[in-house]
C-alpha cells in the first residue's frame, strides 16, 4: 500500500493508463446524455401532470450537469479530439448554456492559469476591483 503521494514521474506513471480515450465510450456517454436531457426536457415541458414535471426538471437539471462536465472534458481535449461532430454538438451546447467555447475557453484558461489567486476577480465578472 502507498504511503507517501506520488510526485513526478512516479505520478505520471500512474496515472497513463487513464489518460487515452476510447472514442466507442466516449460517443456512448455523449448519445446516452444528450438522449436523456432531451427527453426529461420533453417531459418537463409536455407532461400534463405537475408532479412528473417537477419529477423531470429535477433529472433535467442533474443530466444538464452531466452535460457540462463532458463539454469540459471535450473543451479541455479529453474527449473525443479532432471530431468535427463533436466539436458541432458541444458548441450549441455550450451556445444553449450561455457558455460559448471562446469565452469559456478564455474564462477557463485564465482559472487555471491562476489557481487560488483572491487579489483579482474572475475573467468575465464585474467587480468594484476593475472599475
Amino acid at each position: 500500500m502507498q504511503t507517501t503521494p506520488r510526485t513526478g514521474r512516479d505520478l505520471l506513471d500512474a496515472t497513463r493508463p487513464f489518460a487515452s480515450d476510447d472514442r466507442l465510450s466516449s460517443w456512448w456517454h455523449v448519445a446516452s446524455t444528450f438522449a436523456l436531457l432531451t427527453a426529461a426536457t420533453a417531459v418537463a415541458a409536455f407532461s400534463p401532470h405537475w408532479p412528473i414535471r417537477i419529477a423531470a426538471a429535477v433529472v433535467q437539471a442533474l443530466v444538464l450537469l452531466r452535460a457540462f462536465i463532458l463539454y469540459h472534458d471535450f473543451m479541455h481535449g479529453a474527449l473525443l479530439r479532432g471530431s468535427g461532430l463533436a466539436k458541432a454538438l458541444f458548441y450549441i451546447h455550450g451556445v444553449l448554456m450561455l457558455t460559448p467555447p471562446r469565452f469559456w475557453s478564455e474564462s477557463h484558461n485564465t482559472h487555471h492559469a491562476q489557481p487560488a489567486r483572491i487579489e483579482r476577480p474572475p475573467v468575465g465578472t464585474f467587480s468594484l476591483w476593475t472599475v
